[in-house]
């Protein structure tokens, strides 16, 4: 078993369950064996499984976890409990929340007909390499759910395209039945791509950003080494005179939190140093000159410090806390602090924030070789 989906059905049985399997032939980009159970529980539809192919599946070989959008929102803990209770566990595994169904994204055809969950895989390893959008190992997510002040945040993934229909392969058994309901066979998507961040409050989810959101809530969490950003600027004939977007790399960002209860409200004060590369700069003004660079660097702040304050603003406003700033309160004020509560309380919190930002090798200029045309 290489990646497991689930989703929620309306109707009883409530679990949609999709597995994916390798297919051991010669072609190994070849698409795996993917296959749907309807079933009370994801430990059924795992015996169900196992009972009609006459294989022995394990979880030692897990790669992606993925639940689909109404399977998060209704709440994960079961599944969690039926996954721990395998001591093969891959808890390494990546878990990803896919906005429609997981069947849906299971039953794509990666390009070049890779197959789907190493496709997934690497797709993750890449987000966690480059750093736009690092995913979450079950281990980390199943520790953030079970501790107050703190929840987790995953992937948000998406399929795209369409191509022709691939049905999975459907089956039932007794208590678990077909796909029944009219889930249907649906047109199945040729490719996947990231689009933004889950926030869980415990064990569901309770709602998603954009993925330049979830790039400036890595800012103020101190996972955004390495981002490209890209920055919506107001026209500017000096800093931004073709167009209003520019491209930074983030070089260095050390968040530090101050945490204070001001009338009953938790108040939270962030001051991020930033030291950021500047990706397509094309400017009409010398950045070398102290004057310019101050100024560009002004701009630059603001705008990064209104991204960083729309993303907590909005994380926040779930009852979610990715960061862990309920962990702030419960160590710095624990007369103040109540677990049961934090979700209401952390909604009324209110922030200040303040960029430190510097740019680093102003002064460098890209000089491009282009080749000469031969001589006859």
């Amino acid at each position: 078993m290489v990646a497991v989906g689930v989703d929620y059905l309306p109707e009883s049985p409530h679990y949609l369950v999709t597995f994916v399997a390798p297919i051991a032939d010669e072609d190994r980009s070849q698409s795996s064996r993917v296959q749907s159970f309807r079933s009370t529980s994801l430990a059924e539809a795992f015996a169900i499984a196992s009972h009609a192919d006459a294989h022995v599946y394990s979880y030692g070989k897990l790669l992606v976890v993925v639940f689909g959008e109404e399977a998060a929102r209704q709440g994960v803990s079961a599944v969690m409990n039926d996954l721990f209770k395998h001591t093969d566990l891959r808890v390494e595994s990546y878990v990803a929340v896919t906005l429609g169904t997981a069947r849906k994204l299971l039953t794509t055809i990666p390009a070049e007909g890779q197959r789907v969950g190493l496709f997934m895989k690497d797709m993750l390893d890449r987000a966690k390499m480059q750093q736009d959008s690092p995913p979450t190992t079950l281990e980390i997510f199943s520790s953030r759910m079970m501790t107050p002040g703190m929840d987790a945040s995953t992937t948000l993934l998406t399929p795209i395209g369409s191509t022709d229909p691939r049905p999975p392969e459907e089956r039932g058994a007794d208590g678990g039945g077909g796909d029944r309901g009219g889930t249907g066979q649906g047109t199945t998507a040729e490719d996947i791509q990231i689009v933004g961040m889950a926030s869980w409050q415990g064990d569901r989810l309770v709602g998603t950003t954009t993925l330049s959101q979830q790039q400036y809530f890595s800012l103020a969490q101190g996972t955004s080494h390495d981002f490209l950003v890209q920055i919506l600027l107001k026209p500017d004939p000096r800093f931004v005179p073709e167009t209003s977007r520019i491209i930074i790399a983030i070089e260095r960002a050390k968040p530090s939190w101050e945490t204070q209860i001001i009338a009953g409200v938790p108040h939270f004060s962030l001051k991020v140093d930033t030291l950021v590369s500047l990706v397509n700069y094309q400017g009409r003004v010398d950045l070398t000159k102290d004057e310019n660079s101050e100024e560009f660097m002004r701009i630059l702040s603001e705008s990064l410090k209104q991204g960083i304050t729309d993303a907590l603003l909005t994380v926040s406003s779930f009852g979610s806390d990715p960061i862990g700033l309920g962990q702030f309160v419960r160590v710095q004020y624990p007369t103040f602090w109540n677990p049961k509560m934090w979700t209401e309380v952390l909604k009324t919190a209110t922030f200040s924030i303040e960029v430190k930002l510097g740019i680093k090798r102003i002064g460098i200029h890209i000089t491009r070789f282009e080749p000469k045309e031969k001589m006859p």
